[in-house]
């Protein structure tokens, strides 16, 4: 069966964008309610802390960006339609995957008591105790997510994108059950004090589970695809070569942003209990549009990107990824404003849904400052991508742990020259001085590597994004500031809604009159790129395969 690139991808893009839109609300939804159940503070703090040690890896396993390890080494044989060849790959990254992470699930477990007590900081010994008995809890969940990760690259690079895109909506709303589960059980306690070992082992090992659904629900369609896994190391010696400079990239991006989130989280807690929570909770609401706008083209994009460079047509790349990075660029904008506009209502909200509410004004300007960092890891989310795409693992491992970097050094700096109060809000910039740097250092790495015609029209989307976001910000504070901030959940909520729309508007009307179009063309206009076919396409349509 004959596919126009171009429209496959903004088919697929549409079905990711669907699913991704109703999992990242539920994932909005799982955060909402575990501070429901345990609030920032106390088990609260104990919770998060712990969990984000396993779950560094899961930041780039909902992006996809870890399938970039198994979509290169996929398309080929795919393209010439080596079924054998995709088996055993599929089959040895699966066993390499659990080979590696099952030993350092063991270790994680062995060693969670010094490591809780080196990443807790200055939190109360109660706390700290809480979080290592966590922390061994949540250890099998490194080799789940390997599976995840595997399973993920094998379905995507036979752009089967609805499971993928399906099984974080299913492991949120298994954690959701949960976290009811435990508030209902222990009546919502956040003291580890009164915490009894069974209702701590009920909110740990549910959410293992959690993870345990997130990739064991993809076996089935990976089976239903026709791929036969197996037990089996062995790999080509091309297919091993190729894989030893993916994997070698991934691991120094990984290990740069592991880094990095340590250190955040070990001055979080060297500021007591609370801020840590609050920090991952806004970091959940900055990855809410980010994976809602930016995720579903990079990721649909993706195998279409690879396959044009490997059957030689590089023309169709670069058409594909200029009209893309230009759709990313001005959507992650749409992002900044729905983030930093209406932090103070989700602030509101979040401080009222605890157990013990505290200050709102700490959340809102750590969620204010996150915001502006979206820009740049959207980027990354197409970028990285389509460097990885053109066998540019190097480039790409070099402007992303650059920017981890960037962003490690100014949290640091911030935290030690602002007050201790204020430490998530050091954070958040710092956080968000690294993915400017980030997108930055890719967008001049795609320049380099694939050629100026990759980046056709980006300085224009760029004017028009800041131009914007800065108009609809200022609009946005100011109808917040003549209305005043809300103090309940239910004028929160409406204040949200609200100034959330106007916002919108604001930002489109804005990039429209930038883009000298109105704003009924630029949303056909976006919507049109995103399906439509270029020249380069239709050269390449008798190599299309069929999407699922």
């Amino acid at each position: 069966m004959t596919t126009d690139s171009g429209r496959e991808v903004g088919k697929n893009a549409a079905l990711i964008s669907v699913i991704t839109v109703v999992s990242r609300m539920a994932g909005f939804g799982r955060t909402m309610v575990l501070v429901w159940a345990v609030g920032f503070a106390g088990l609260g703090t104990a919770y998060q802390s712990a969990n984000q040690i396993p779950n560094i890896i899961y930041e780039i396993v909902a992006g996809g960006a870890m399938a970039a390890l198994v979509v290169p080494l996929l398309t080929g044989p795919l393209t010439r339609g080596n079924r054998d060849e995709v088996n055993r790959i599929s089959s040895a990254l699966l066993t390499w995957a659990l080979t590696a992470l099952v030993p350092i699930g063991i270790l994680l477990a062995l060693m969670a008591d010094p490591l809780m007590r080196v990443m807790m900081g200055s939190n109360d010994p109660d706390t700290v105790a809480a979080a290592t008995r966590m922390l061994v809890i949540f250890a099998p969940q490194l080799p789940l997510y390997g599976v995840a990760i595997v399973l993920t690259g094998v379905l995507q690079a036979q752009r089967r994108f609805a499971w993928p895109a399906l099984a974080p909506l299913l492991s949120s709303l298994t954690m959701i059950g949960v976290y009811i589960a435990y508030g209902l059980v222990s009546g919502r306690k956040d003291d580890p004090v009164d915490v009894t070992f069974g209702e701590l082992f009920l909110i740990s090992a549910g959410t293992t589970f959690g993870v345990l659904v997130l990739g064991g629900c993809l076996f089935f369609p990976v089976a239903k695809t026709g791929v036969k896994l197996r037990v089996t190391w062995k790999l080509d010696a091309a297919v091993a070569s190729h894989l030893r400079s993916l994997a070698i990239a991934g691991t120094l991006i990984l290990g740069s942003q592991q880094l990095c989130q340590a250190l955040m989280m070990i001055l979080a807690n060297d500021a007591g209990s609370g801020p840590y929570a609050i920090f991952t909770a806004s970091q959940m609401f900055f990855l809410l549009p980010w994976g809602v706008l930016a995720v579903p083209l990079a990721t649909a994009a993706y195998p279409n990107l690879t396959e044009a460079y490997q059957l030689g047509h590089m023309q169709r790349y670069r058409e594909q990824l200029a009209t893309f990075g230009r759709i990313v660029l001005i959507l992650s904008g749409l992002g900044v404003v729905a983030l930093t506009a209406i932090s103070d209502p989700i602030a509101v909200v979040l401080n009222v849904l605890q157990p013990t509410p505290g200050d709102a004004s700490e959340i809102s300007g750590t969620l204010f400052f996150l915001g502006f960092g979206l820009v740049g890891f959207s980027l990354f989310a197409l970028y990285s991508r389509a460097l990885y795409a053109v066998d540019q693992a190097r480039a790409a491992t070099i402007a992303t742990c650059s920017g981890w970097a960037v962003g490690a050094a100014v949290a640091l700096a911030l935290s030690l020259a602002l007050p201790i109060e204020n430490r998530t809000i050091a954070l958040a910039i710092g956080w968000s001085a690294g993915m400017v740097a980030m997108g930055v250092l890719l967008t001049v790495a795609i320049g380099r590597h694939t050629g100026a015609e990759s980046l056709r029209g980006f300085g224009r989307a760029l004017v028009s994004t800041v131009v914007a976001t800065a108009v609809a910000i200022g609009v946005g504070r100011g109808v917040i500031s003549w209305w005043g901030l809300a103090d309940t959940l239910g004028s929160a909520l409406v204040q949200g809604a609200v100034v959330g729309i106007v916002v919108a508007l604001t930002y489109l009307v804005t990039a429209s009159a930038a883009a000298g179009q109105n704003p009924v063309a630029v949303l056909g206009n976006i919507k049109r790129k995103s399906s439509s076919k270029t020249s380069a396409d239709q050269t390449a349509e008798a190599h299309g395969e069929e999407g699922g």
